[in-house]
């Protein structure tokens, strides 16, 4: 049976991987983003159960992951599933395994090596999409920083956003975070915007809360 790992069912099963899914639902505040995770953790299982009697998270090691990475990049290339969507799927599960390491139930995660990952597919045009230009980085900050010095001679302009529109677009063109990792967003409460107390300016780093829904060192540069 060589089916891939999204076409699975979803539904829970009854054994120790199912039994950890479900406490990491729970620790899960986002409804959306629960609903999403449980979909391919549930398939995941399904697919290891059925293509290698896995049934418990410690069974899981890198080649497993590494052949999930393979059948979501097959997917791809016969299912129309974007390589955006394949590295979500297997994040989510990474995810999970980093969430496993923290609960206990393996010492390690599995899915955070370079053999694991190794044949998830990837977007030649994502580079162009996800940088700025130099050009467009040095032109948008030249209008965040026009903007704060026109809020100092004008009554009309507030000062305060002026600044935080320029600190937000600097972060955003040197720091390599995303959008998500530094403002609020309405339907998640734990993307929350990025606080003080997350900044270290004698360290230049800040900790975001990122893609894999975990607390990521990001370098603020000079």
């Amino acid at each position: 049976m060589d089916r891939l790992p999204p076409e699975y069912d979803a539904t829970p099963g009854g054994d120790a991987l199912e039994a950890a899914i479900e406490k990491r639902l729970v620790d899960i505040d986002s409804g959306r983003y629960r609903t999403n995770v449980a979909s391919v953790l549930r398939k995941f299982a399904a697919w290891a159960r059925d293509q290698h009697d896995i049934t418990s998270p410690e069974e899981i090691d890198d080649d497993l992951c590494r052949q999930y990475a393979r059948e979501l990049a097959r997917a791809d290339d016969r299912d129309d599933i974007s390589p955006e969507t394949a590295r979500r799927y297997f994040a989510y599960v990474r995810s999970f395994l980093t969430w496993a390491v923290y609960e206990g139930l393996v010492p390690t995660n599995p899915a955070k090596t370079n053999h694991a990952e190794g044949p998830l597919p990837t977007d030649e045009t994502e580079t162009d999409q996800q940088y700025w230009t130099t050009r467009d980085r040095e032109a948008i900050c030249a209008t965040a920083t026009a903007r704060v010095d026109e809020a100092g001679e004008s009554d009309d302009i507030d000062r305060t956003a002026a600044y935080r529109d320029q600190a937000l677009v600097f972060l955003l063109a040197y720091s390599g975070a995303r959008s998500a990792e530094l403002v609020a967003v309405s339907d998640d409460e734990e993307r929350n915007g990025l606080r003080w107390r997350h900044v270290d300016l004698d360290a230049g780093t800040m900790q975001v809360f990122g893609k894999n829904r975990t607390r990521e060192s990001a370098p603020i540069l000079d």
